[in-house]
């Protein structure tokens, strides 16, 4: 599982850390410009800024039950 990483994200965008650590606390959102990115490089949505935490909570969940099941196909 790929993880997301701030700085990466702050590097492609040219933005602070400090900008994008905001963005997924909830504090602040990115312009619509950096949303484009977002979407099209991390495949973040539009929507998935109206609640990023829990968004990316469910991401993360879904990317380990994915990994549970390859494990289980794999031991078969």
């Amino acid at each position: 599982m790929k993880k997301i990483k701030i700085t990466n994200i702050a590097k492609d965008l040219n933005v602070t850390h400090g900008a994008v650590s905001h963005w997924f606390s909830g504090k602040n959102k990115p312009t619509y410009e950096n949303m484009v990115i977002l979407k099209d490089k991390y495949k973040i949505p539009f929507e998935a800024w109206q609640d990023i935490k829990t968004y990316m909570s469910r991401r993360y969940l879904k990317k380990i039950k994915e990994s549970d099941l390859k494990l289980k196909q794999i031991s078969k």
